[in-house]
Parts: C-alpha cells; sequence; structure tokens
C-alpha cells in the first residue's frame, strides 16, 4: 500500500461500514472508525522517515501499513489498546489493527489510528519546542519556569501512569 494507491481509503471505507475486509483477513477494533466525509481529502504520506508505510485518509484516520510482519509482531497493538484502556489522551484515538492468517500464523498487517491534523511526530516538536525555548532565553538553568519542560514533564509522567495501570 502506498500514499495515492486508495488501498488505505478503501479499507478504512470498509472498516467504518462494518465490512469485513477480505477472506483470511481480520479488523480487530479497539475503537469504532469513523465514517469519512463524502468528497473528503484523498490519501497522504506522512512526511517522516518511518520503517512502516503511514498513509493519512481524508485527514482523519492513519493507516500504518507494516512493511515487514512477524509472528507475534503484536506488541504495537497490546500497547495502543492498554493506553486506550487506562486512559491515557496523550495519543491520537486507535481504532485497532488489520491482520492476516498466513499458514496459520496471524500477522498484524496494519495499524488503525485517528489523525491529528497540524501534529508532528514527538521526535520533531520536542526538538522545535526546546531549541525555541533556548532561543527566547539564551539558555536553560535549573528552576527555569518553562512552560516546555512542564509541558514535557506532564505527558511522560501520564504516559508512566498510564503503563503502570492494570488493564
Amino acid at each position: 500500500a502506498r500514499p495515492g494507491d486508495g488501498l488505505s481509503g478503501a479499507l478504512v471505507r470498509s472498516l467504518a461500514a462494518g465490512r469485513a475486509p477480505g477472506a483470511g483477513w481480520a479488523f480487530e477494533p479497539a475503537a469504532p472508525v469513523p465514517a469519512l466525509p463524502e468528497g473528503a481529502p484523498a490519501e497522504a504520506a506522512i512526511a517522516t522517515d518511518q520503517t512502516n508505510e503511514s498513509v493519512v485518509v481524508a485527514d482523519a484516520v492513519v493507516v500504518k501499513w507494516i512493511r515487514h510482519p512477524v509472528p507475534g509482531g503484536d506488541r504495537a497493538d497490546r500497547l495502543l489498546r492498554h493506553l486506550a484502556s487506562a486512559g491515557y489522551g496523550g495519543i491520537p484515538p486507535y481504532h485497532g489493527r488489520l491482520a492476516v492468517d498466513a499458514g496459520g500464523i496471524r500477522l498484524t498487517a496494519a495499524l488503525v489510528s485517528g489523525y491529528l491534523p497540524g501534529a508532528t511526530d514527538g521526535w520533531t516538536w520536542a526538538v522545535d519546542a526546546l531549541l525555541g525555548h533556548l532561543a527566547e532565553t539564551g539558555r536553560c538553568r535549573p528552576g527555569c519556569p518553562s512552560g516546555f519542560s512542564r509541558g514535557l514533564g506532564a505527558l511522560a509522567a501520564g504516559l508512566h501512569v498510564a503503563l503502570a495501570t492494570p488493564s
């Protein structure tokens, strides 16, 4: 699957309508997949170097196609389900995984999540926020009243609380 080939959009529309992806394929939902509006924008790539191929559909949903599925490769699915069940709000909504039966072995083919228009990955926004803070202050000292550090600390603390919460 690649951005613009229509496969990701067709998958999202099928899942939103409650239709099975096809023989040998199963969608394991975590939350309902939203219906896409008529005339919604087409597919777009996420312009970040990634191990997998992420396709944004209609500025609403991301389909992350797993390029090299491996047995037991459902760790991301388990983690995203756990964070959702713990009520962690620091990530987009997780809709579920697309799995395929390959000779009796269940492989994760794709993960489906919400899309946050205008958002950037943590490797980008955290560094940009820190550099912006340093440009304003010249340097960061102990006790620096930085909104950057408070916000990042709160996000990290919430993540750790959610990870420590049983699900």
